[in-house]
């Protein structure tokens, strides 16, 4: 009973606005600052539900990327903001500010992809005075490639679920 709500809420969302939906929640879901947004749960439905994968992938990623501008720019005001005092951050904060300067663009690519939160990369990465432009590239080439996994798990996992969840939620 409850996954059949959470599923017919879904198909109705794709159903009236398929990939803009996607498109706009995903810029809302990513430009949120540490406060978490659902969009992997509809990424997740989405594909499932009768929508392209590597368009749902694309869309979502693009979106995403451009979200995830804000914690950027939260990094970047910090740093012209505390200016020197910005030195005396703590080590793991250092240690994982140098990975960003050391490794650029790859390593935000590489915590893209991962289960990790990306708002700290972004924070870190305009702290690091990481250019924008590659940010933004990284950014959206690992969302799209962490979105396509997602929405090929929910393309192969929603049967299951219908089928070997249902009787156990009646």
């Amino acid at each position: 009973m409850v996954v059949d709500a959470f599923i017919s809420l879904f198909q109705n969302l794709i159903a009236s606005y398929g990939y803009v939906a996607l498109f706009f929640g995903s810029i809302i879901s990513a430009s949120t600052v540490i406060i978490p947004m659902p969009l992997y749960v509809l990424i997740f439905f989405a594909s499932s539900l009768g929508l392209n994968i590597l368009l749902v992938s694309i869309v979502s990623g693009i979106g995403s990327g451009i979200g995830e501008i804000t914690g950027y720019w939260v990094g970047a005001g910090g740093r012209k903001i505390l200016g020197k005092k910005i030195k005396k951050m703590p080590k793991k904060l250092g240690n994982f500010s140098k990975f960003i300067k050391d490794y650029g663009i790859f390593a935000v690519f590489a915590l893209g992809v991962l289960p990790f939160p990306f708002d700290i990369v972004g924070i870190i990465s305009g702290a690091s005075n990481l250019g924008m432009k590659k940010f933004l590239l990284a950014a959206i080439l690992s969302k799209i490639i962490k979105n396509l996994m997602i929405a090929y798990a929910g393309y192969l996992a929603l049967p299951f679920l219908q089928v070997y969840l249902h009787p156990l939620l009646q």
